[in-house]
């Protein structure tokens, strides 16, 4: 129940039914037919498209899921803006022993939720339903619900430019690294050392520039963590960080962040950081990684690699939980645009970074709605995410950010109220720790011929498929396509590490053969389209082996 309505449920003609009740008015709504809801869910479920994504806002009391059990449909995924529309036995059983059919409410349902059904069903239309009469009851909740799937959408294209813009640097940069990160020491080596220890977790956020006093008040009792651009805006504060966390690839982390800058303490960083950051580092370095990372994997496994996130900040907070931290503080973790800005004075600005009109609005510490991007939207996503994931008997987070968006499973206390007392241990010392070796440029020049053999490998699969009559194609050619396919896949160059980086190509084509080829009569139309499909990802594979050897930053390696 809230304010200005109340679920009721009732039992009427031997059914059970919701009545959504607007308190202000006394209207009253059946969430379902008191006619017959069998009858109307008959009608409804017509409008589900057994080729699509259906989803459905608005469950009711189950009638139409009982009716949608028996029929053939790709995913159906119903998400009930009332919570106090409770699911009985029978409904709950149904959705549990589907594979096809999901459910949540609209407390639960968030817009990277969405992005990854969207993902998931990459390739398929997607078809919005909203179920009979609650069209009539709360619009507000109902918008809220189409908002969040209309950001999942725009989410799933802001995540398919970044592979789009990022998939060489995904390859080249832990390349070009594997000249210092095999000398590396392991996250693993220090795992669960520091229980019982407080970490201040530092971002780039404009609170930053706030709490400059508690930073420097308590920086002899805590371990202070920078996360990446958060360095710049604590050295020009003369507070000098225990370890600095770095994971972005881009050229631009380099030139805005770490370029000239008078660092020589910890890094701890993964194998896809851009390769000038680790270059010009003349102190120690931990490594850890990124599971979408392959290549440092291949040369080292015992390295833990965490779930690949959108934010240096969750990163690090996942290295804070694996090093066995009792207790972390966040500082500049805004995720929310403050005066438009959303880097704290002392952080090299990049260009076009401040300044900015919101995109949308969301939950903030301070009670209120607080505006931000779709960028910091995916970031603040992802936080509440892995916070969902960490036991909280075994780690306290805060937040110090007043003004900052709000992330679930995280306490904001204001920073005058923060009291540490005792001191730091010194658990990580510098001497155990391995510098820069740069001496194992051997092992990518192999690395770079077993790309250019590849190379020569897709071009002649490529060739042999380009000989087809692609306008008539035979079961025959269908099969030989398929097996040049598989021998293609069969380069473990090409399955474990470049076709990771295409993955919404990849996701797009298993959907396709998954849900539109799966028919016991396939047509000479749909067996071209599903050779166009491969030769098209196989171009795409070429062109993308192209790029990266004919890029100048591993051409001293050929």
């Amino acid at each position: 129940m809230c304010n200005n309505y109340k679920i009721e449920k009732i039992k009427e003609f031997d059914e059970t039914f919701f009545v959504y009740n607007e308190l202000k008015n006394n209207r009253k709504i059946h969430l379902n037919s008191t006619f017959s809801s069998e009858k109307e869910a008959e009608k409804f479920i017509n409008q589900i498209k057994s080729d699509q994504l259906n989803i459905v806002i608005g469950i009711g009391n189950g009638a139409f899921l009982k009716k949608l059990k028996n029929n053939d449909f790709i995913h159906c995924l119903i998400i009930e803006p009332f919570e106090d529309v409770i699911l009985d036995e029978s409904t709950i059983e149904i959705i549990k022993n589907s594979d096809n059919i999901s459910f949540y409410y609209l407390k639960d349902i968030t817009s990277l939720i969405i992005n990854g059904y969207i993902k998931r069903f990459l390739g398929l239309y997607s078809n919005i339903l909203i179920h009979p009469r609650y069209e009539k009851t709360n619009s507000d909740l109902l918008n809220k619900i189409i908002s969040i799937v209309k950001d999942g959408s725009i989410m799933l294209r802001v995540n398919k430019n970044t592979e789009k813009y990022f998939k060489k640097d995904w390859i080249i940069e832990p390349l070009l690294n594997l000249e210092y990160t095999l000398a590396h020491s392991s996250l693993g080596e220090f795992k669960d050392k520091f229980a019982g220890e407080t970490a201040l977790l530092v971002a780039s956020g404009p609170s930053l520039n706030e709490n400059i006093p508690f930073i420097k008040k308590v920086k002899d009792k805590v371990h202070i963590f920078a996360a990446g651009s958060a360095l710049k805006g604590l050295l020009s504060n003369n507070i000098t960080p225990d370890f600095v966390t770095v994971m972005d690839s881009s050229i631009k982390n380099f030139t805005s962040h770490f370029k000239e800058v008078n660092y020589t303490g910890t890094l701890i960083v993964s194998g896809m950081a851009n390769s000038n950051i680790i270059k010009n580092h003349g102190g120690p370095f931990i490594l850890a990684n990124l599971n979408i990372d392959s290549i440092t994997t291949r040369f080292r496994k015992e390295v833990p690699a965490f779930p690949s996130v959108p934010s240096v900040s969750v990163f690090t907070l996942q290295i804070l939980y694996y090093l066995g931290f009792s207790k972390v503080y966040l500082i500049g973790q805004d995720l929310a645009l403050i005066n438009g800005e959303y880097y704290s004075k002392g952080v090299t600005v990049h260009q076009n970074t401040n300044n900015f009109e919101a995109q949308l609005f969301v939950d903030g510490n301070n009670g209120s709605k607080v505006a931000t991007l779709y960028l910091l939207y995916a970031h603040l996503q992802s936080f509440n995410d892995i916070v969902g994931l960490l036991d909280k008997e075994r780690i306290k987070i805060y937040n110090l950010s007043r003004n900052g968006a709000k992330i679930k499973g995280v306490e904001y206390v204001p920073v005058e109220s923060v009291n540490i007392f005792g001191g730091k241990r010194q658990i990580i010392t510098e001497d155990i720790l391995h510098k820069n070796t740069g001496k194992y440029t051997d092992t990518i020049k192999l690395f770079v011929t077993e790309i250019t053999n590849a190379q020569k490998k897709v071009n002649e699969i490529l060739k042999k498929l380009n000989k087809l009559n692609i306008n008539a194609v035979s079961l025959d050619d269908l099969k030989r396509v398929l097996k040049l396919f598989k021998e293609l896949r069969s380069q473990k160059i090409i399955e474990e590490i470049f076709l990771k980086q295409l993955s919404f190509y990849v996701q797009k084509l298993n959907n396709k053969f998954e849900y539109t080829f799966e028919k016991e009569i396939v047509s000479n139309q749909d067996r071209i389209e599903m050779v166009k499909d491969i030769i098209g990802l196989v171009e795409e594979i070429q062109k993308y082996l192209k790029e990266v050897l004919e890029d100048d930053r591993i051409k001293i390696y050929q």
